[in-house]
């Protein structure tokens, strides 16, 4: 891959984490809300979490810190890499690896927040 495609790629990767940020950081809030209810929209799905109120509650509450830490660990690759471009002294293939490997830390913590909501919601589901 040439340099220029390196970079075009690493900006889309940049755009796609804050992009990423602002919504994980919109569903930790709005999923945080105990009168939230189950829906087909927004939030963590899974058997256990949609099987009753209270263990959507309890997921979601769970999963809020790791969702806020996806939130900021998004944001702060996207600004890291936009700044990283701009200054156009770190080689493009390295630029590149960076940035796959900060999505791969967002993917890694957005992870951990759905089986800790599973887990949670498991706790306090009705799941037959």
């Amino acid at each position: 891959m040439d340099a220029e495609s390196a970079r075009a790629v690493t900006g889309a990767i940049a755009l796609t984490l804050f992009v990423l940020s602002l919504t994980v950081y919109v569903t930790a809030l709005v999923t945080k809300d105990p009168d939230q209810e189950p829906n087909s929209l927004i939030g963590i799905k899974t058997r256990a979490t949609k099987s009753s109120k209270e263990a959507w509650v309890a997921g979601h509450r769970a999963a809020y810190p790791f969702m806020m830490a996806a939130a900021i660990h998004c944001l702060a690759s996207a600004v890291s890499i936009a700044g990283l471009l701009v200054l156009g002294f770190v080689p493009a293939t390295a630029m590149l690896t960076l940035s796959a490997a900060l999505a791969l830390g967002g993917a890694v913590i957005l992870t951990m927040s759905g089986l800790e909501a599973d887990r949670e919601a498991k706790r306090h589901a009705r799941v037959g």
